[in-house]
């Protein structure tokens, strides 16, 4: 779950530390993101790193994000492990209020950024562009 910036080239994920995302993160790091946006007929590529903070501002930036979700969006938490069989008998809570502990599960991935690729779908030709920190995040244009 996309959650805001970390900084000005980077942003915040918000994810189950129970799921195999989480541990092939820990060991692989580099990561794409891409996001289709319909409406706005564009794609949005980003590449980058899930960088390591220190300690205190892990704990602090972990506790901000779970202060500013919603009850509804904190429930998800407290479901069972994704990815494992259903069990009629286990409960998926609707909401957890705000004093609930902040479970080890509830991870914060901040990614720096390397680079940005846009695809813009409409017109013919698309118009495709690129930012790279590489090349001080200059504007490149490239064949869709």
């Amino acid at each position: 779950m996309f959650r805001g910036w970390g900084g000005p080239v980077a942003l915040d994920l918000l994810t189950d530390g129970r799921s195999a995302k989480a541990a092939e993160l820990r060991a692989q790091p580099a990561l794409e993101l891409c996001w289709l946006l319909p409406r706005a007929r564009c794609q949005l590529r980003l590449r980058g790193m899930v960088v390591d903070l220190p300690c205190e501002q892990k704990r602090a930036e972990r506790q901000r994000h779970w202060l500013a979700l919603t009850p509804e969006g904190r429930a998800l938490w407290g479901w069972p492990p994704p990815g494992e069989p259903l069990e009629a008998s286990v409960p998926f809570p609707a909401a957890l209020p705000p004093e609930s502990p902040m479970p080890e599960a509830f991870v914060l991935l901040r990614i720096a950024l390397a680079q940005v690729e846009l695809l813009e779908l409409g017109g013919q030709p698309h118009r495709r562009r690129r930012w790279r920190a590489a090349s001080a995040w200059r504007e490149e244009p490239l064949n869709p």
